[in-house]
């Protein structure tokens, strides 16, 4: 969306991110009335399915994507002139409108998990029939979640093509969703300090041992990290701290 808009249409990349969360929003709606029947394990199945079609998808979709060229745009984030005019300042300018963005989401996600919809969405989390006994509107709720999800997730998108600039197929892969599921599972699922925790071990570990100039074997550091912590921290580091504290206090 972020490239297709500020390619094709001249939208300024930041405009487009509101765009890319309402399409992602949309789309999660699609996907999340037909999932409401699919529950466990068919649900995560679903869900890598759809991840490992939309790339076969966007090779057939050139008139749209590019196919298998991709897609790209001349549009830059040009940063103030107090913030300097290299092309570093211009980098270092997409990387502070991506720290924005990413606590601004970030906010919006703990309002949603802190306030009343998140207390409807704990219990719908531990029993269904639980959560409608205390009049919780359990389909609506969930379809909910899942357009927010895609909307997130879509917003993640946009943010990921303001440093390149271009993408195609090869960009959007199942290992991008394994490699997502493992920073999450790692952080801790089920809360926010996880994501940012397991994304930023994901993203500093590899490049730490790059730069000592070791070579790393990405997969087999996640499947050893994924084992390590299913057995010794199954809610993830977060959730190891968060016991460590309470059995201290």
């Amino acid at each position: 969306t972020t490239l297709i808009l500020s390619g094709d249409h001249g939208w300024p990349l930041l405009l487009t991110f509101p765009a890319a969360a309402v399409l992602g929003f949309l789309l999660g709606v699609v996907v999340g009335v037909p999932a409401l029947r699919i529950r466990g394990l068919h649900l995560g199945l679903l869900t890598l399915g759809l991840a490992a079609a939309f790339g076969p998808l966007v090779k057939r979709m050139e008139w749209l994507t590019g196919g298998p060229n991709g897609k790209g745009t001349d549009a830059t984030l040009h940063p103030p002139t107090w913030f300097g005019t290299s092309r570093s300042a211009t980098t270092r300018w997409s990387y502070l409108m991506i720290a924005i963005t990413a606590a601004i989401v970030f906010a919006l996600a703990n309002n949603l998990v802190n306030g009343r919809i998140g207390r409807a969405l704990g219990a719908l989390r531990e029993n269904d029939l639980s959560a409608i006994t205390f009049g919780v509107p359990v389909s609506r709720y969930k379809v909910l979640v899942f357009g927010s999800s895609a909307a997130v997730a879509a917003v993640a998108g946009s943010m990921l093509m303001l440093i390149p600039r271009f993408t195609n197929d090869t960009f959007f892969t199942p290992t991008l969703s394994f490699t997502l599921y493992t920073a999450v599972f790692i952080g801790g699922i089920g809360t926010i300090a996880g994501s940012i925790v397991g994304g930023l071990l994901i993203v500093i570990v590899p490049f730490v041992f790059d730069k000592l100039g070791f070579s790393l074997d990405t997969g087999l550091l996640y499947g050893a990290a994924l084992v390590a912590i299913t057995l010794f921290a199954p809610d993830g580091l977060v959730g190891l701290v968060r016991r460590r504290r309470s059995a201290v206090g």
